[in-house]
C-alpha cells in the first residue's frame, strides 16, 4: 500500500526585471523604473537600502498587469528621502518566490543652502536668502552677527549657527 504524496513546490518567476532607471530626482524622492521580463509574474518588489547592504521592502506589492506577456514599464514613486544621499534598489518579480534582483543605485539633489540675510524670526522668508522659509531639505546657515528666534517649528536638513539662535518662548 503505498500513499499519495504530494510535495508542494513554490514557483518561481521565470525571468527578474530588466532596465533599471531612474527619473524625477529631487532632494527627497525620485523615481524608479524597470521592464516586466516574465510571461508567469503576480507582481514586483521594490527593495531600498542607504547603505547596499540592508534592504527593506518599499511600500506594498506591486500587482502584475501584464502576467502573460513582457515589455512592458513598471515605476515605483519613492519619497521620504534625504538629501545627498545615495540609495541603492533592488526590484524582483515574484509569484510563490522571488526572482532574482534587477539592482539599481541614485542619489538625492544635495540640499539647499540657505542662509540668513538679516536678524528675523524663523518662519519670516525675508530672514533669508532664498526668500523662503527652510525645510527639512535644505542645510541652514545663521550668519555671524544676525539673530535668528524660532518662533515656530523649524526644520532643516543640517543647521551652522555662526550668529545666534534664539528661542521664542
Amino acid at each position: 500500500f503505498i500513499d499519495d504524496v504530494r510535495v508542494y513546490k513554490p514557483v518561481s518567476p521565470d525571468n527578474p526585471p530588466i532596465s533599471f532607471s531612474v527619473t524625477s530626482v529631487t532632494q527627497s524622492g525620485m523615481t524608479i523604473n524597470w521592464v516586466d521580463n516574465s510571461t508567469n509574474e503576480d507582481g514586483f518588489r521594490v527593495y531600498i537600502s542607504n547603505d547596499d547592504v540592508n534592504f527593506t521592502q518599499y511600500g506594498s506589492d506591486i500587482e502584475s498587469t501584464t502576467q502573460v506577456q513582457t515589455g512592458d514599464d513598471y515605476s515605483q514613486i519613492i519619497t521620504g528621502l534625504l538629501p545627498g544621499t545615495t540609495y541603492y534598489f533592488r526590484v524582483s518579480a515574484f509569484v510563490d518566490s522571488e526572482s532574482d534582483f534587477l539592482t539599481g543605485s541614485q542619489a538625492t539633489l544635495p540640499p539647499d543652502e540657505i542662509v540668513s540675510i538679516a536678524t528675523g524670526n524663523w518662519d519670516d522668508p525675508s530672514t533669508w536668502s532664498t526668500s523662503t522659509i527652510p525645510s527639512s531639505i535644505d542645510d541652514v546657515t545663521i550668519s555671524a552677527g544676525h539673530t535668528v528666534t524660532l518662533n515656530t517649528s523649524g526644520a532643516f536638513n543640517g543647521l551652522t549657527v555662526d550668529g545666534t539662535l534664539s528661542m521664542q518662548a
